[in-house]
């Protein structure tokens, strides 16, 4: 039984190291790097340490999301609220452990690793966020920001009459903030900011060619 201990031990440390390699090594290397947009669609990046999402206009003449993802019936009425934030990720990381610096429990945190798990897209109404360290803004052309909502309209997980599946948010999150079914499988090899990398990607946009980490990609947009 020892022997099994330590060649499991052995093998789980092989990978956390051949992982971390390939992490930094393909968040190094950059794709479309020449296909910077001067002018378009404006788009943010922002991370809140661990997750990474899209920001996109609420309105614009390509589309408006709050046909997508209607504005929350509870929310105050606000002028303010011009922006729309949309994550993809483990459905326990968000709805289990919102609370911040809580690390999730080991049961969700195994069936998120392995794919076990079942993903949501996270929505947020907010304001023009701030340009910092943790934030980027981007020009998307129209060819690209089309493939920008393609790609977050793909990812919906419909109900029987084709329209996004509502998921009751906790009670500690804010007002403008909803959950919704999503499509895809949640693993250490595709994580919520593999999902925003790969939207980039399929846009033609300057991202990684893979990363699991939300530095990497803001990192391919300077300040």
């Amino acid at each position: 039984m020892m022997r099994f201990w330590k060649i499991s031990g052995l093998g789980l440390l092989v990978f956390c190291l051949l992982y971390a390699g390939a992490a930094l090594d393909l968040s190094a290397i950059p794709l479309h790097a020449s296909q910077v947009a001067q002018s378009g669609v404006p788009v943010y990046l922002r991370s809140d340490g661990g997750h990474l999402d899209l920001l996109f206009p609420v309105r614009s003449p390509q589309l408006d999301w709050t046909q997508v993802f209607p504005f929350p019936e509870n929310a105050p009425a606000s002028g303010h609220t011009s922006w729309i934030a949309i994550g993809w990720g483990e459905k326990g990381f968000y709805l289990d452990d919102t609370r911040p610096g809580v690390f999730p429990d080991p049961v969700t945190t195994f069936r998120a690793a392995s794919g076990l798990s079942t993903p949501v897209l996270h929505i947020a109404y907010v304001t023009a966020p701030v340009v910092n360290d943790t934030c980027r803004f981007l020009y998307a052309s129209q060819a690209q920001y089309h493939k920008l909502t393609r790609y977050v309209l793909q990812a919906i997980a419909p109900d029987a009459h084709q329209r996004p599946q509502w998921i009751a948010p906790p009670a500690d999150e804010g007002p403008y903030v909803a959950f919704y079914e999503a499509k895809g499988t949640y693993s250490i090899f595709n994580t919520c900011n593999t999902w925003v990398n790969s939207a980039l990607k399929y846009a033609g946009m300057k991202a990684c060619i893979w990363t699991p980490l939300a530095r990497a990609v803001l990192n391919k947009y300077p300040v």
